[in-house]
């Protein structure tokens, strides 16, 4: 809700004068995008809604959404042009620039970090349309990707080469991808894909309504007779349905009203590849 609150009034204040800002911004579901910076030093990534557009050479690129395309730069300096007044505000501390020329906003800028930039700007038209394109890629800016849930008081690492859905009532997260498992070498000598097979890996947050005090007693309620690894604070419970293998991880939060559950589902033939990587993703929940 804080994030909501600031960006409305961040919108207000920039666009008081502007006669043709737009809607808000349809996000429903996202992936992140990676920008490669070299060896040895940390990637950078920012999500991009569903749909959109992303393309990059090296360290800059555009990224196009809804009729708005926003430029981004890593390393680079706005210099102002002609008859223009720019305003200067925070969001979560990241700044922002709006270009105002004859109350008509030209350009509009959100800062990723000191040295990352995105903005729009076509040809001095008014760009107040584009706002929350522009809000939301920066404010999505980070060199570790993760997922926040004020609801539930969490956050936790995102798998960046996972298609991102948000799960509709905001409990959580999906993350979905299609592994190749099957190649052969085609004329030329260039490996073909042939065949593939879904995972998928969700995190999300429950109230405790049934006020269980431990671990203990949930399993006992819920799960009686599956096979459980406690670990930690946490517990592992391996099940099946149909032709899928799928592990549960469960959590409490400290004063035992909410519980925070993530799930492994993929085919029982591969699931021995992706279980350890499931186990260390749990390690990277938090609550907040």
């Amino acid at each position: 809700m804080k994030r909501l609150v600031l960006l409305i009034l961040s919108v207000f204040v920039f666009t008081a004068c502007v006669s043709t800002a737009g809607p808000s911004l349809v996000w429903g579901s996202s992936e992140f995008y990676e920008i490669d910076r070299g060896e040895g030093i940390p990637n950078y990534y920012f999500q991009y809604p569903d749909g959109a557009d992303v393309n990059s050479a090296g360290l800059m690129g555009t990224a196009s959404y809804q009729g708005c395309t926003a430029n981004f730069y890593d390393h680079i300096t706005l210099t102002p042009f002609e008859d223009v007044e720019i305003k200067i505000a925070d969001i979560e501390e990241k700044k922002r620039e709006s270009w105002f020329r004859n109350n008509m906003l030209v350009m509009y800028a959100g800062y990723g970090s000191d040295d990352f930039v995105f903005w729009v700007y076509e040809d001095g038209k008014d760009m107040g349309r584009c706002i929350d394109l522009v809000d939301k890629l920066a404010g999505s800016f980070t060199n570790m990707p993760y997922y926040q849930n004020d609801k539930f008081g969490f956050k936790v690492g995102v798998l960046a080469d996972y298609a991102l859905d948000y799960m509709p009532s905001g409990e959580g997260i999906t993350m979905t991808r299609d592994i190749a498992v099957k190649v052969e070498e085609a004329e030329g000598g260039e490996e073909e894909v042939l065949t593939s097979y879904p995972l998928e890996i969700a995190v999300f947050g429950w109230n405790n309504v049934m006020k269980y005090e431990n671990m203990a007693e949930f399993i006992a309620d819920k799960y009686a007779g599956f096979s459980v690894e406690f670990v930690g604070e946490g517990v592992f419970v391996n099940e099946g349905s149909g032709d899928d293998a799928i592990r549960r991880y469960f959590a409490m939060n400290d004063d035992k009203t909410v519980m925070f559950e993530s799930y492994l589902k993929v085919n029982s033939k591969n699931y021995s590849e992706h279980k350890t990587i499931f186990d260390e993703f749990v390690r990277s929940i938090e609550e907040i």
